[in-house]
């Protein structure tokens, strides 16, 4: 751990360096990319958290330590919004344009896609992530009871939907799925289950409930599966020209490679921890949750990378830099977290 500051600064440094020589916007759209992986992982720890608060159950006790680390971190994520919301008007590819140069279905939209108007939801947005957060990491939990983490999860699951219609929809404004939300949602549960398995897995005591984290990201797994399922067959059946557009530019290239392989990673884990051998191997488990960690930062750059038309070569490059420079940062500050606490109970 006492690597991973330097190891962030490092990273950060280079893509800061690569902003002020290089193409800004392509370093700040893979910073949104960044962002919304880490801040997806803080988040659906919070939402295990809430979940655990109003259901009970061992596995829960057994992976606290780390969900509340994950949720813990959330500052850092929300930090890196703020460049974001700062130079929303030179990322958004609408912004300035006048209604009569954008397409019909985007023009009936600008009411909503207001740039000061969006820049202000993100940061009412940012704030109740960090709230919730809060609440689910912090001892004030077991104060809310189960109605407090109850109208927490219901705000949560309006918060994350403005998030990602305002941050991954808005970029490709004719494209509107309602299932989109659900699914970003998801992913972040699924990241942040597989996350916290593989701090029990990493840690020396409890590790006896990481069968139960293996069921769980079997069930995680499936309801993702699920709603990315669902949207592609609504969306091919309504067979829209704006809707399906969406689909074929992420079907050119690699960009079709990197869906089948978060989907493939996703179906090897729910074929492994069905596997009642498998799933009583710690080892396994935690194979299990790394690859599935992957498969949601791999759909999620699928999601994100081809609304852009310039993202080839070196831009790919900056994804990665981006998403580890950030990660670096923020799980610095989720096993810092998760050490404290632990002196604090020695």
């Amino acid at each position: 751990m006492p690597l991973l500051f330097p190891l962030a600064a490092v990273a950060l440094a280079a893509l800061a360096g690569l902003a002020m020589l290089g193409p800004l916007a392509a370093v700040l759209r893979a910073w949104a990319f960044a962002a919304h992986f880490w801040t997806g992982v803080s988040l659906g720890a919070a939402v295990l958290l809430l979940i655990h608060a109003i259901t009970g159950g061992r596995w829960g006790q057994a992976m606290a330590p780390g969900l509340r680390a994950a949720a813990g971190a959330m500052p850092v994520a929300a930090l890196a919004w703020l460049p974001l919301i700062l130079t929303a008007p030179d990322l958004l590819p609408w912004a300035g344009a006048e209604p009569s140069d954008l397409p019909e279905t985007v023009a009936r939209k600008l009411a909503y896609l207001d740039v000061g108007f969006l820049q202000a939801r993100t940061v009412v947005v940012v704030l109740l992530f960090l709230l919730i957060c809060w609440v689910a990491a912090g001892p004030l939990r077991q104060r809310w009871g189960i109605a407090g983490a109850a109208t927490l999860l219901m705000v949560y699951a309006f918060a994350v939907s403005i998030l990602s219609i305002d941050w991954l929809l808005a970029f490709e404004p004719e494209f509107y799925s309602t299932a989109y939300p659900p699914i970003h949602a998801t992913g972040g549960v699924v990241a942040a289950m597989a996350f916290g398995t593989l701090i029990l897995w990493a840690s020396d005591g409890a590790r006896d409930r990481l069968a139960d984290c293996g069921m769980l990201m079997l069930g995680w797994a499936m309801v993702w599966l699920y709603l990315v399922y669902m949207q592609y067959l609504i969306i091919w059946s309504g067979d829209l020209p704006q809707e399906i557009a969406w689909y074929l530019r992420r079907s050119q290239g690699g960009f079709g490679v990197a869906f089948w392989l978060a989907i493939g990673c996703h179906a090897v884990v729910i074929a492994a921890m069905a596997s009642p051998r498998l799933k009583q191997r710690p080892d396994a488990v935690a194979a299990a949750a790394g690859v599935l960690l992957l498969g949601q930062a791999v759909d999620l750059w699928w999601r994100t990378a081809p609304a852009f038309a310039e993202r080839v070569g070196l831009v790919h490059l900056i994804d990665l830099l981006a998403v580890i420079a950030l990660g670096l940062a923020w799980l610095a500050a989720s096993l810092g977290l998760r050490r404290k606490a632990e002196v604090r109970h020695a």
